[in-house]
């Protein structure tokens, strides 16, 4: 029997700060699990809950708050691992930072004040996939030269608070992509290589961009989605398996 959305995965009942994860689920394919967690707020002195002493180590010197962080996701993406038969393992961290997921598998966690989600898949399904939260609040003008190619920000400028909103939309769309196309790409790419085009009718977006026809190819290929909330932004991005 296969395990509706949004259920926990061991079937009880929701942890006290777990979340219902059928939005995030609203945003990804059917065949791919998430989870969200709420997180203490930065000046809670909770201590964070390892399951790996391996993970504990990788952060011991981080801020309390970035343990917590770390230890939230790596607790989601554990269950949901399981969930799918994994065998219990640490998820340290790769070159670029990124988790090193089981063989047979690929993820991506996301976090920021307040928020942790987490998603995981079969790499029989999709070869990747890329998830991003933000707070849900406009995208400071300073940023926009950074963040935005020029007509991403001539859309925005005439929509005035509305455009800035949306602007944050495009960063967290641009950051899942990112984590998506990382390890393909093998380099760093900017905010600015890449030009989003979001449906503001279906809540999806395209890539467009790349410093090679390859890259360009394989941009094409993306399928994004988004969402914001009263208090969050939610971004997904991922490719299907050939």
């Amino acid at each position: 029997m296969t395990r509706p959305k949004d259920t926990p995965p061991n079937g009880g009942e929701m942890p006290p700060r777990r979340l219902q994860p059928a939005l995030l689920a609203e945003l990804l394919p059917a065949n791919v699990s998430c989870a969200l967690e709420r997180l203490p707020t930065a000046d809670s002195p909770q201590l964070p809950q390892f399951q790996f002493p391996e993970e504990a180590a990788e952060v011991a010197s981080a801020i309390l708050k970035r343990q917590r962080e770390y230890a939230s996701g790596r607790n989601l993406a554990h269950e949901l691992l399981l969930a799918k038969g994994a065998p219990p393992s640490p998820l340290l961290s790769g070159a670029k930072g990124a988790p090193r997921w089981p063989v047979g598998f690929t993820g991506s966690i996301s976090h920021c004040d307040g928020l942790c989600v987490a998603a995981i898949c079969s790499t029989d399904s999709h070869t990747a996939i890329g998830i991003d939260v933000e707070l849900a609040k406009p995208l400071q003008e300073k940023l926009w030269s950074r963040v935005l190619v020029p007509s991403e920000a001539d859309r925005f400028e005439v929509l005035g608070e509305r455009g800035a909103l949306l602007a944050m939309a495009h960063f967290s769309a641009k950051e899942a992509l990112y984590k998506l196309i990382a390890s393909e790409f093998g380099r760093l790419v900017g905010f600015r290589e890449v030009e989003l085009r979001f449906s503001l009718t279906k809540g999806t977006f395209t890539a467009h961009g790349g410093a090679t026809e390859k890259e360009r190819a394989r941009l094409g290929d993306v399928r994004g989605r988004w969402r914001i909330t009263p208090r969050h932004i939610l971004t997904t991005s991922f490719w299907a398996a050939n």
